[in-house]
């Protein structure tokens, strides 16, 4: 929220009571068609994706299979709200997160991850796949609400190799509406 002076990225979460920062211009799917493609070939695995915002994906998803945490408490109420059914939660920051489940998903979240707390985050998972789909390039940073701290590829690929994780397959699709090369990363615990 402009205006508000928040001393972490999470606080800055925290203290949203709209969604209007969680996707680019407000837009539903700003990342283009093949987003539903991409998640119709996570049907039927156990899918626990970390910051689920207003639910946006939990329709390409198996309620039953389903749990989406966030931290901001407005998206989780939106989110119950637009998808009945799901089952949505406020993330604890110390909890375990997929511990159970085929593969934990983060869809343009480790962006607004803190570069000092990104191993934190990283070591709290405990899924044997984590599917991180962000835009790459250190040229993408900028301070500002939100911030956000976009990476290298290779700067994840250390970051998941220091938790066992190894990067097992990348795919590229066009973000439309910054009309830029998206990563769509398959890291795999070894």
């Amino acid at each position: 929220m402009v205006g508000v002076e928040t001393a972490t990225p999470a606080d800055f979460w925290r203290a949203q009571n709209g969604t209007n920062h969680i996707t680019p211009g407000g837009k539903w799917t700003p990342e283009g068609a093949w987003l539903a493609d991409f998640l119709a070939g996570l049907a039927g695995k156990e899918i626990v994706e970390f910051g689920c915002g207003p639910g946006r994906l939990a329709q390409h998803f198996d309620p039953a299979r389903y749990l989406g945490l966030d931290i901001t408490p407005n998206a989780i109420a939106v989110a119950e709200e637009w998808n009945p059914g799901h089952c949505f939660r406020l993330v604890d920051e110390d909890e375990t997160i997929g511990a159970g489940a085929d593969a934990v998903l983060c869809h343009t979240v480790l962006v607004h991850v803190p570069d000092d707390d990104l191993d934190g985050v990283i070591g709290r998972f405990a899924a044997p796949v984590v599917l991180v789909n962000e835009m790459l390039g250190r040229r993408w940073r900028r301070d500002g609400t939100p911030p956000v701290f976009n990476r290298e590829m290779d700067e994840y690929v250390a970051a998941f190799a220091a938790h066992g994780y190894a990067l097992t397959d990348v795919r590229e699709e066009i973000y439309a509406h910054y009309n830029q090369p998206m990563a769509l990363m398959e890291f795999r615990k070894i």
